[in-house]
């Protein structure tokens, strides 16, 4: 089982509200809104709040993009397939109405350098490759701007360094300060938290033997705990090459 979340609890914010907030808040500024995203899932749920904000009459009047080519490619299985989604069908029909998917890398350097308010979704989620590095690359040193991350950043990675503060990132061979706000809405992501977690677990008839994976050290130690404590079932966080016979 992962263990990803295994150390705390989502926040119960409302995320349309408090997706409103940091957009608000950065139109204000005249700032660009960046947010690196997941490709699958996370785009279109984006893409759908705004979607949603729009018809509200709440979000502001600026464009808004979607510079991922698989972010792009992962929307048109999402409409080849719209039976298998619980949207209403007015809605799937006119969520994508406002965005401009961005095809090309000509049309994507051009909005790149363009210093107008507005809101991007490139890819990719944790900052370790994509369309996404050119934006910050560009506009990260300016504090009218905002970085908005959406999901989980792991160790090691540019977005984690951003989240916990640090001051100078590199990109494409030259570090630039980070100057921009940072923003994060952790209750976007897919991976359940400790409750959730532990609620599904709940289900079992009879106790399984546990294996935490998918978790940096602390939060998978803190689950195992959590797991005995609660449930009294046998949990193991494995090491590095070590093997159980089944």
């Amino acid at each position: 089982m992962e263990s990803t979340y295994g150390d705390r609890v989502h926040s119960d914010e409302n995320i349309k509200e408090e997706l409103l907030r940091i957009i608000n808040r950065t139109i204000e500024r005249k700032g660009i809104l960046m947010i690196p995203s997941f490709a699958v899932e996370r785009a279109q749920e984006l893409i759908y709040l705004l979607y949603l904000l729009r018809e509200e009459g709440r979000l502001p009047n600026i464009p808004i993009y979607l510079d991922s080519p698989m972010g792009i490619n992962s929307t048109a299985v999402y409409d080849k397939y719209p039976t298998w989604q619980n949207l209403p069908k007015v809605h799937f029909n006119e969520m994508y109405d406002d965005i401009h998917f961005i095809t090309n890398y000509e049309t994507s350097r051009a909005v790149v350098h363009d210093k107008k308010p507005k809101i991007v979704l490139a890819g990719s989620g944790m900052l370790e490759g994509g369309r996404i590095l050119h934006y910050l690359n560009n506009h990260i040193e300016n504090p009218d701007n905002t970085i908005l991350f959406c999901g989980f950043q792991a160790a090691g990675t540019r977005g984690r360094a951003i989240l916990h503060g640090e001051t100078e990132i590199k990109f494409f061979g030259e570090y630039r300060k980070v100057k921009c706000h940072i923003e994060s809405i952790s209750s976007m992501s897919a991976h359940g938290d400790q409750s959730e977690m532990l609620e599904w677990m709940k289900n079992f008839k009879t106790s399984p033997k546990v294996f935490l994976n998918h978790g940096e050290p602390h939060q998978a130690d803190a689950f195992r705990v959590k797991i005995k404590s609660e449930l009294n079932w046998e949990v193991v966080v494995p090491q590095m090459l070590e093997c159980f016979h089944l």
